[in-house]
């Protein structure tokens, strides 16, 4: 039996670690017949939700899910997984884009691969979404508007006049 440890960007009591995680982590247990077990972690449990991608690399973790504005740094390509600004709006543009037009295959090998990286596939979500007290109605009021975004939806709202608190 191989044990492996899992962690994703998200904590202990987030949607993410408590449902999505735990539920792929279930299936890999089960689907394996008891020859792989994955133990989960919520981000900060082994590494801090912005270090689970450096965390795979050097062997804390050998499967993880690490948020892409993260490392941007080092896989800018990665952004797409998480957000593509006016583009994918529904769960099968995201599974054409990345299984059958071949989004997936070029990440694996050309983004994740010289990382020493192996790209299972991504876990999609359905769009950003801003939830703010005050009505927003037009793209004037979003000026002044402190947010909290990550890339590449920080960089947007940042040229559209937004106060935004976290950038990457």
């Amino acid at each position: 039996m191989f044990t492996l440890k899992f962690s994703g960007w998200s904590w202990t009591g987030d949607f993410y670690t408590d449902d999505i995680y735990a539920e792929f982590v279930q299936n890999i247990n089960d689907m394996s017949g008891g020859r792989i077990e994955l133990e989960q972690f919520g981000a900060g449990e082994v590494a801090a939700s912005g270090e689970v991608f450096e965390a795979l690399r050097t062997g804390m973790l050998e499967i993880g899910s690490p948020w892409p504005s993260y490392y941007k740094g080092v896989a800018p390509e990665g952004e797409l997984e998480g957000a593509v600004l006016g583009g994918l709006k529904t769960l099968q543009e995201v599974n054409t884009l990345f299984w059958k037009r071949g989004w997936a295959d070029i990440l694996r090998n050309e983004v994740y691969a010289p990382l020493d990286l192996y790209y299972l596939g991504n876990v999609p979500f359905g769009g950003y979404r801003i939830t703010s007290r005050n009505p927003i109605t037009s793209l004037d009021d979003i000026k002044g508007l402190k947010v909290r975004a990550v890339p590449p939806v920080s960089t947007l709202l940042d040229n559209l006049g937004a106060a935004v608190v976290i950038r990457f």
